[in-house]
């Protein structure tokens, strides 16, 4: 989460450069800040529902995939999203597109262990992806009623396009 607030922060720090010597410099500079915190917060609440669906529906299966497709296209910015199970495996992923990365290994990405350990969610700082690209991941822990922790749901993005989506209307 810290390095994703670098990073905007330092967007927004160019941004008042770009402005320098406007009038209307601190007024976009306050309403980017405003509208970054909103997509967060809209990304977590996303993830909330999604992973209170997936709790009652499980994993995989074609609700699953669509309640990732809803996911994803409500996550403008998203790259893909997926569920990935207790073990680390990445288990439905949409969009069709990247279905070749359904039973990928990631057990061993941070974000993955906090998420396991903590049941708690997660905003990782930039990393390599399995997909290829360098992007945030943002877990959400998958928990039945009944307290079993059964995976995570997840929503890959670059945060290069989370800022574009976010400064561009305003610039």
């Amino acid at each position: 989460m810290k390095t994703l607030l670098s990073i905007i922060l330092c967007c927004l720090l160019t941004a008042a450069t770009v402005f320098a010597g406007q009038d209307k410099a601190p007024l976009v500079l306050e309403a980017a800040g405003q509208q970054v915190t909103q997509k967060l917060e809209q990304l977590d609440d996303t993830l909330k529902k999604a992973a209170a669906e997936l709790a009652r529906t499980g994993l995989t299966g074609e609700v699953a995939r669509k309640i990732l497709a809803d996911t994803c296209t409500t996550i403008g910015y998203a790259i893909d999203c997926s569920t990935v199970d207790p073990s680390g495996r990445m288990r439905t992923v949409e969009p069709a597109r990247y279905r070749t990365f359904e039973g990928k290994d990631i057990s061993a990405q941070p974000q993955v262990i906090k998420v396991k350990k903590t049941k708690k969610p997660v905003l990782s700082a930039v990393f390599r992806s399995v997909e290829g690209y360098d992007a945030v991941d943002a877990e959400y822990p998958v928990i039945r009623p009944s307290g079993e922790f059964v995976g995570s749901v997840s929503v890959l993005f670059k945060p290069e396009k989370l800022l574009q989506e976010t400064l561009a209307p305003l610039t």
